[in-house]
Parts: C-alpha cells; structure tokens; sequence
C-alpha cells in the first residue's frame, strides 16, 4: 500500500500546522527549549503514573541501578585486566631482555675461550 503524500507547502514554503481540533488535547507550546522538556517531562511523568503501578516503577529503577553496577563491575574488572597484562608483558620483555644479555656473554665466554 502507498503511503499518503505529505499536504502541501503553504505559501511562506512551511508545512501548515495542524487544527488543534484533529488532536484532543493537544496544544502547541512555544517557548525556550526549557519549557517544552517540562512539558515533556510532565507528560511523560503523568503517563507513568497513569500506566504504570508503583511498585513496577520502582522495580525498573532497581532494574536500572543494578544494569548500571554490574557495567561499573565489568569495566573494573576489565581494568584489573589490563593491567595484570601490562605488568606482565613488562615482565616478558624484561626476560627476554636478560635472555639476550646471558646468551650474548655466554657467545662471548666461548669465544674467548673461557668456557666451553
């Protein structure tokens, strides 16, 4: 099925607004951006007390918060794990570094004739 076109550009090249009267209960807000967050907030504030018990709010807060500390467990965990690798890729290269060192004065021991 072929959706509607949009209506018409009015002469100033604007899409015309909608009569108040096509929509119950809408009213137009015109203002800073502060007051059309409050209006949003309140709408949605009273949806949530209309829709939603109390009870259920608070258990999706609680839903929230835990989502929130198991992310924080993670990231700290993850962190603990990059540095555990750090200290040991650290390690690793000191090693081989001291590897390289023993294996050269042992070349040179056997060259100078000193050990066998």
């Amino acid at each position: 099925m072929i959706a509607a076109p949009p209506p018409p550009p009015s002469a100033s090249g604007t899409v015309p607004p909608l009569s108040p009267g096509l929509t119950p209960g809408f009213e137009p807000v015109a203002g800073p951006p502060e007051e059309l967050r409050a209006v949003v907030h309140e709408a949605v504030r009273e949806a949530l007390i209309a829709y939603l018990p109390a009870a259920s709010h608070q258990d999706h807060h609680d839903w929230v918060e835990s989502q929130i500390a198991q992310q924080r467990e993670r990231q700290a965990s993850w962190l603990r794990v990059r540095e555990s690798v750090a200290g040991w890729m650290i390690i690793g290269v000191l090693g081989a570094i001291g590897a390289a060192i023993w294996h050269y004065f042992q070349e040179a021991l056997t060259t100078l004739g000193v050990t066998h």
